[in-house]
């Protein structure tokens, strides 16, 4: 009997680990969570892209996230409507780097941006971009679909200065 405590269906899908460290729950239960290893881990782990891609990678989407406020949420009612003003203006300035970001790819315009704010920023899969990006009724070929992450991961790199 073996100790996996996932049905085959899930782990068919990515790599799953434990954490390497220790969180607590919101009751105070401390516990080792579990971790779904993500498209540029997985890219990493293959080979097609090196540590700084994966970290120019992970640095657009944190950026992406803090500038468009993560997932859909209500607001707070008891947050000051001038906290960004009054403290630091995280959305704001990542915002702007992430204007930055697209600009160093070409343009909002350009293919690398399109990957970018996609597949890094809204978490598209591959496939999913590959449908919504075609051309003339056809979908992009995934291995061009992952050419093009591979080139803006490079792109990010450089502009990141990893």
């Amino acid at each position: 009997m073996t100790d996996n405590p996932f049905p085959p269906e899930r782990l068919q899908h990515d790599r799953i680990t434990r954490d390497s460290v220790q969180s607590t729950d919101s009751q105070g239960g401390v516990g080792v969570p579990y971790r779904v290893e993500g498209l540029l881990g997985r890219l990493e782990r293959h080979g097609d892209i090196g540590p700084g891609e994966r970290m120019a990678g992970e640095r657009f989407q944190e950026l992406f996230e803090a500038a468009h406020g993560g997932s859909l949420c209500a607001v707070d009612m008891a947050r000051s409507c001038h906290a960004e003003a009054a403290g630091e203006p995280k959305g704001v300035l990542a915002r702007e780097e992430v204007h930055r970001a697209l600009m160093a790819m070409g343009g909002h315009g350009s293919a690398s941006a399109s990957v970018a704010w996609f597949i890094l920023g809204h978490q598209m899969t591959l496939r999913e971009w590959s449908v919504r990006e075609g051309w003339n009724g056809r979908a992009v070929s995934p291995h061009v679909t992952k050419g093009l992450l591979i080139a803006t991961l490079g792109i990010l790199k450089a502009h990141f200065r990893f």
